[in-house]
C-alpha cells in the first residue's frame, strides 16, 4: 500500500482582536492488486481477478476568531471536505474478464452495459460448497464513489452577569455521487437452480425437455452442469438493465439559543434549545423515483405485468418512464411502460420543520465544599440517515429496470413480456429519527484526588430507520407461498405483477438503560483510571445497521422486538499510568537510562454484543428415488422458505430451551443444540420461534501495555522512546462479525411428516414436504455453525512496537 498525508496549517493575527486560521490536509493512499488473501471488502481471495483500489481525499478549514468585547467573542467557521474512494479490475488474469461476459451474456443489450465488469451478485458464489465462506468469487470492481461537504458555521458567545449566552447557525450543502459496481448491470450470479413442474406440483428432474434441475449443494458444481441438450441446467437469474449512477444532494440548516446560568454558587443550570431542518435529499438530475401500493393499479397489472412503472412516484414536471420506454426502445427492447404519479416534491417526500430539540442540565454542589456533586441532564437530538438509503431511489424503475428470468447459463432469456419489479420505496411521511437522552449521576469525594462517580443514563429512540417489503405476501398466503418462488410467489403478493419491494421508513424504536460507575485516582504524577457498565438496549429495528432490518410480519411488528446488536451487558475498562522514581540522588548514566520510565497500561473486558440467529434458505427432500438415484416424479418438494412471507433472510429457527452460550470452546461461541428445525410448522410463525438478540458475540478480554522514557534535550528537542506491547498476554479476541445474523440453516434437504431418507429403488419413505404435509420431522445439521475463526483488528498474536519520536 501506498499512503501519504499533507498537512498545511497557518495563523495570521489580523489585529488585535481578529485571528484567522487555515488548515489543508491531503490524506490519500493507493493499494495495487493483487492482494492475496482479500485486503479490502468487496474482492476476492483468488488472485485471478481482483481489485486495484485508490482512495485520494482531502479537506480545508478557514476560521476566523473575534474578540468584539470584553464579554463577547464570535468564531466563523468555514468547511469543506472531500473523499472518494475508486476500484477498478485488476488481477493476474483480469483478461478473461471479457470471456466470461460472452460466456453468460446479459438479456439486454451489452451496448448499455459497464465495461470490465465481474459477474453480478452481493457476496460471490463460494466454489467450495459449505467448507469455507470466506473464499467467493467476486469483485466489486469498477466501482467509484466520493462526496463533498461543505459548511459553514457562526457561534457566538456572550457572557453578561451570571449567563453565558451562545446563538450559534449552521449552514451544510452536500454531494454524494457513487455507482454501485460488484457488476451491477451484469445478469446475476447464477445460485438459484430452476425447476419446472407439472400441474400437480411435482417437479420434473433429470426429463428430457424440462430443465436438469440438478442440486448438488456446491454452487459452482450446478454451474458447470451443461446448459444445452434437451435438459439444459436453468438458474433463477435477475438482471437489472443498467448499473446507474446516483447523484445525492442535501442540505442542513441549524440555529440553536443556549444559556449557562450561574443560579447560586453551588448550582449552576445550562438550558437551551437547537432548531434542525434536515432537508430530504434529491437527485441532481432528478433521477429519482419512489413507489407506493396506493398508486399501483391492479387493473393494468393483469393488462401489462411487465409495466415496471405501475405505482411508481416521479418527481413532478418529468416524465421518466416515457423516457426509458423510448430509449430502451431505440435498442430494440419494447417495454410498455405507463407515465406514473407525480410525488410531492422534488424530494418526493415532505419536509420535517418542527425538529426543536430542548435540552436542560443541573450541575449542584451539594455541601458547597467542592466534595459532593450531582448532575442532571435531558433533552432530545435528532439525527440525519445514511444517505445511501436514498441512492437506491435513484437504481429502482424507470432509471434501472429489473427483470426476472428463468435461463441457462449460455443463453439469455428474451425480453419479450419479462418479470420486473421497481425495488426500492421511501416512506413521504415527514418525521425525522431522534432520540431523548437523560441521565442523573453523583459523584463524591473519598479521599484527596479520588473521586468514586455513580449514575444513570438512559435513553429512546423515536422513528428510527426501518425497513420491510413494501409488496410483503399476506399471512393468509404464508402457506401456500412457503412452497413457490418467482413470478408465481409474486402472485401471492399485493402487488401480483412484481417482486419484493424494499421500502425504508422511520418506524423503528429502542431504548437504553444503564448503570455506569467510574473511579479516579491521581497520586503524585501518576493516575489510575476504571470505570464499569451494565447496560441492557432492546429495540425493534437493527441499532448498528443504518438501513434497519426487515420486518418479519408487517401485522406483528412485536416479532421483531428483543435485545438490539449493540446491547452489551457488562463493560470494564481499566488505565493507568505510573511514573517510576527519577533517581534524582544517583549520577547522570543512571538518571538518564534506569530512572524516569513510564508505566501505562489499559485493560479491556467486554461481553460480546447480542446476536439474532436466522434460518435464510431451506429445500425439500425426495422421499423416492428410482435404481438410479434421480427423484421420481410426485416425490419431490418445491419448499423455499420456513414462513413463506416473500422475504426468506429474516426468517428463524426454533428455540429448544438450550442456552445458546454454553457450551463454548475454542471457536464455537454459539450452542447448535439452542436451535432446531425439527418440529417447525411452515407456512407459519410459531410461538417457540427464536427471538432477536437472544445470543451474544464473542467477548473481548484484553491488556495493552506500555513503557516509555522521555529525555529532554538541548532547547526544545525531545526525544521519546517507547515499547508498546499489544494484547500482552497474547489473549485470542475473535471478531464476532461473522456471527452476526448467523444462520442457522439446514445443510440438506429437510423431511416431513415423518418421512426419511430414500434408497435408490427402495421405494418411498413417506410424502415429501408440501402444504398438506408442513412439518418439519428431519433437517441436516449446520456445518460451521456458531463459529469465528477470524480475530479482532485482523490480530492473532501479541504485538510489540518500537517508537523513537523526536519533537522540537
Amino acid at each position: 500500500m501506498k499512503w501519504n498525508e499533507w498537512n498545511v496549517r497557518g495563523d495570521w493575527d489580523v489585529t488585535k482582536s481578529n485571528r484567522a486560521t487555515m488548515r489543508w490536509t491531503r490524506d490519500s493512499w493507493d493499494n495495487p492488486a493483487p492482494v492475496n488473501p482479500a485486503g479490502f471488502w468487496g474482492e476476492s481471495a483468488f488472485p485471478t481477478v481482483q481489485s486495484a483500489w485508490s482512495q485520494p481525499s482531502k479537506s480545508v478549514m478557514a476560521k476566523l476568531s473575534s474578540t468584539i468585547s470584553n464579554s463577547m467573542v464570535n468564531d466563523v467557521e468555514f468547511g469543506y471536505g472531500h473523499n472518494q474512494l475508486i476500484s477498478t479490475l485488476a488481477g493476474t488474469r483480469a483478461d478473461i474478464v471479457p470471456e466470461l461476459q460472452t460466456a453468460y451474456p446479459p438479456s439486454f443489450p451489452s451496448s448499455i452495459k459497464t465495461k470490465d465488469e465481474f459477474f453480478g451478485g452481493w457476496g460471490g458464489l463460494n466454489p467450495y460448497g459449505s467448507y469455507n465462506g470466506s473464499f467467493s468469487m467476486w469483485n466489486i470492481a469498477p466501482y467509484g464513489g466520493h462526496e463533498d461537504l461543505y459548511s459553514v458555521q457562526d457561534n457566538l458567545s456572550k457572557v453578561k452577569g451570571d449567563h453565558l449566552l451562545r446563538a450559534g447557525i449552521l449552514l451544510s450543502t452536500n454531494t454524494k455521487i457513487e455507482n454501485v459496481g460488484n457488476g451491477q448491470d451484469r445478469p446475476s450470479l447464477p445460485s438459484t437452480v430452476y425447476c419446472e413442474a407439472d400441474s400437480s406440483g411435482n417437479t420434473y428432474i433429470g426429463v428430457p425437455g424440462h430443465p436438469a434441475c440438478a442440486q448438488t449443494n456446491n454452487g459452482l458444481a450446478n454451474i458447470l452442469i451443461p446448459g444445452t441438450g434437451n435438459m439444459p441446467q436453468e438458474f433463477n437469474v435477475t438482471e437489472n438493465s443498467i448499473d446507474a449512477v446516483a447523484d445525492i444532494r442535501w442540505h442542513d440548516i441549524e440555529w440553536y439559543l443556549g444559556d449557562s446560568w450561574k443560579v447560586r454558587r453551588n448550582v449552576s443550570l445550562d438550558y437551551g434549545f437547537r432548531w434542525s431542518f434536515y432537508r430530504e435529499p434529491y437527485s441532481a438530475q432528478n433521477q429519482y423515483a419512489n413507489w407506493s401500493l396506493a398508486t399501483w393499479d391492479a387493473g393494468r397489472a393483469l393488462a401489462n405485468p411487465s409495466d415496471a412503472c405501475n405505482g411508481v412516484i416521479t418527481v413532478p414536471g418529468t416524465d421518466p418512464c416515457t423516457d426509458a420506454a423510448k430509449f430502451l426502445a431505440g435498442l430494440g427492447v419494447n417495454l410498455p411502460l405507463s407515465k406514473g404519479v407525480a410525488g410531492p416534491n422534488r424530494a418526493l417526500a415532505f419536509q420535517s420543520n418542527h425538529d426543536i430539540a430542548a435540552r436542560v442540565g443541573i450541575a449542584w454542589d451539594v455541601f458547597g465544599n467542592g466534595k459532593t456533586a450531582v448532575r442532571l441532564g435531558g433533552g432530545q437530538f435528532y439525527q440525519r440517515e445514511l444517505i445511501g438509503l436514498d441512492e437506491g431511489l435513484s437504481r429502482t424503475a424507470p432509471y434501472v429496470i429489473s427483470v426476472n428470468t428463468n435461463r441457462s447459463i449460455d443463453t439469455p432469456a428474451p425480453l419479450a413480456n419479462p418479470s420486473v419489479s421497481p425495488n426500492a420505496a421511501k416512506s413521504p411521511r415527514a418525521v425525522t429519527p431522534n432520540s431523548w437522552q437523560w441521565n442523573v449521576t453523583v459523584e463524591q469525594e473519598l479521599a484527596a484526588n479520588t473521586t468514586l462517580q455513580v449514575g444513570y443514563v438512559g435513553n429512546t429512540g423515536i422513528h428510527l430507520t426501518s425497513i420491510s417489503d413494501l409488496n410483503a405476501v399476506q399471512p393468509s398466503n404464508y402457506l401456500q407461498s412457503a412452497f413457490t418462488s418467482g413470478s408465481t410467489q409474486n402472485e401471492l403478493r399485493p402487488a401480483f405483477n412484481f417482486g419484493t419491494i424494499g421500502g425504508y421508513a422511520r418506524n423503528g424504536h429502542a431504548s437504553y438503560n444503564s448503570l455506569q460507575v467510574l473511579f479516579r485516582n491521581q497520586t503524585g504524577p501518576s493516575t489510575f483510571q476504571a470505570s464499569y457498565t451494565w447496560s441492557h438496549s432492546i429495540g425493534n429495528v437493527d441499532l448498528d445497521s443504518a438501513a434497519g432490518s426487515y420486518t418479519t410480519d408487517q401485522s406483528d411488528p412485536r416479532l421483531d422486538k428483543g435485545d438490539t446488536d449493540v446491547n452489551r451487558p457488562n463493560i470494564f475498562v481499566a488505565n493507568e499510568v505510573y511514573y517510576l522514581p527519577k533517581l534524582e540522588t544517583h549520577g547522570l548514566f543512571v538518571r538518564q537510562t534506569l530512572g524516569g520510565w513510564e508505566a501505562s497500561s489499559i485493560i479491556s473486558l467486554v461481553e460480546g454484543s447480542s446476536l439474532s440467529v436466522f434460518s435464510g434458505g431451506i429445500s425439500g427432500a425426495c422421499t423416492n428415488l428410482d435404481i438410479n438415484g434421480n427423484c421420481i416424479s410426485g416425490y419431490s418438494s418445491n419448499l423455499t422458505s420456513l414462513i413463506g412471507n416473500g422475504y426468506s433472510a429474516n426468517n428463524r429457527p426454533l428455540a429448544t430451551g438450550v442456552s445458546c452460550s454454553s457450551g463454548r470452546n475454542g471457536f464455537t461461541f454459539l450452542n447448535p443444540a439452542a436451535f432446531t428445525l425439527v418440529g417447525y410448522p411452515i407456512g407459519t410463525i410459531p410461538h417457540n420461534m427464536v427471538g432477536r438478540g437472544i445470543c451474544s458475540g464473542a467477548p473481548t478480554t484484553n491488556v495493552d501495555f506500555q513503557l516509555a522514557k522521555n529525555w529532554q534535550l538541548k532547547g526544545r528537542l525531545r526525544v521519546k522512546f517507547s515499547m508498546d506491547f499489544f494484547d500482552l498476554f497474547n489473549h485470542p479476541n475473535f471478531n464476532s462479525t461473522s456471527l452476526e445474523g448467523t444462520g442457522y440453516t439446514s445443510s440438506s434437504p429437510v423431511y416431513c411428516g415423518g418421512a426419511t431418507p430414500p434408497t435408490p429403488g427402495g421405494g418411498p419413505t413417506g410424502l415429501p414436504c408440501s402444504p398438506t404435509n408442513n412439518v418439519i420431522s428431519a433437517a441436516g445439521a449446520p456445518s460451521g455453525f456458531g463459529q469465528s475463526q477470524v480475530m479482532q483488528n485482523g490480530r492473532s498474536n501479541r504485538e510489540l512496537q518500537y517508537t523513537l519520536r523526536f519533537s522540537f
